[in-house]
């Protein structure tokens, strides 16, 4: 019997990015195998769980705006081992709490282990659980993994030191893509760093295979909006596009042809020039919040063209 211990900022309560995402899919993966148990410690914004509406994305009970694609409520509690209520929510970077995270989930993690048998491993997600991993580490024998979703390093001195600290500290370094990993190796040229590439969601898989064919009028992007996403590319396309009356009727592009751009809340409702740039493209451009798998597989089923910037 292998047990895991899984630290992750973010994971399934009100999940806004795709890490949450994908540490679920890990998991779902990782319990799947025979011989594996494994275990979550994750954050949580601050909220009122009687009045939440418990949406994909809503913070503090906000409701989304209606819309074509609008979140499903989720009401449903998190299924973490582990869960702390965090002050800050919507950010991964610096302005994170990262600081407190760790302080609650030491605490939880001490108690725990008080009682229940300790991990054979903990893997961290990215470097905001690295202070909670190396404690662990002082207290008992364990193995550390970092699981990198994201390269923060390049945004700046202080997560460039965070990430080289999770390389010093990890028995091993898994990247998602060959360019990471060359990213990991120039840190450290002789740490241990291998590729996993992400998998395909069978979650979306399913819907998409059970949903009726629908014409397909929609030139799509689902992306986050900083600089090595490379959001502006999909929105250059779409002003290209417009100028040449791409999504307008009789200029010999497909009929009724839409724009659609989904990103985070945080993004949306704040000041984004970005944002405010692809709307008034043209008219008929629209923006939503990052959906649960139904309502992607609704987008991508009307889905002409997925445009996926980064290079």
């Amino acid at each position: 019997m292998v047990r895991i211990l899984l630290i992750t900022y973010e994971y399934d309560a009100f999940t806004f990015s795709g890490n949450g995402t994908y540490a679920q899919g890990l998991v779902r993966g990782l319990r799947q195998q025979p011989g594996v148990v494994v275990e979550v410690a994750c954050g949580s914004p601050f909220h009122d769980r009687s009045a939440c509406v418990g949406c994909e994305g809503c913070v503090g009970g906000q409701r989304p705006p209606d819309g074509e694609f609008a979140h499903e409520c989720e009401r449903r509690p998190s299924s973490a081992d582990v869960l702390v209520q965090l002050p800050r929510w919507c950010n991964l970077d610096g302005a994170s709490a990262y600081r407190r995270f760790n302080e609650l989930v030491i605490k939880a993690l001490d108690e725990r282990y008080k009682k229940k048998e300790q991990p054979d491993l903990v893997c961290c997600v990215d470097w905001h659980g690295l202070p909670a991993c190396l404690h662990l580490q002082q207290s008992f024998p364990v193995a550390i993994v970092y699981l990198n979703f994201r390269v923060f390093g390049r945004q700046g001195e202080f997560l460039k030191s965070q990430e080289t600290r999770c390389v010093d500290a990890a028995h091993l370094t898994l990247a998602l893509s060959e360019s990471d990993a060359v990213w990991f190796r120039t840190l450290k040229p002789l740490a241990d760093v291998e590729v996993l590439l992400p998998p395909l969601r069978l979650d979306l898989e399913r819907l998409a295979r059970k949903r009726p064919k629908v014409k397909r009028d929609l030139l799509t992007c689902v992306v986050r909006l900083s600089a090595e996403k490379e959001p502006e590319r999909f929105v250059r396309l779409v002003e290209h596009l417009a100028a040449r009356k791409a999504f307008d009727e009789g200029h010999g592009y497909p009929e009724n042809l839409r724009p659609v751009l989904i990103t985070g809340r945080a993004e949306l409702e704040g000041d984004s020039p970005l944002v405010k740039r692809f709307l008034a493209a043209h008219p008929a451009a629209e923006a939503y919040p990052y959906m649960t798998p139904r309502g992607l597989a609704e987008l991508f089923g009307r889905t002409r063209l997925l445009v996926h910037p980064p290079a």
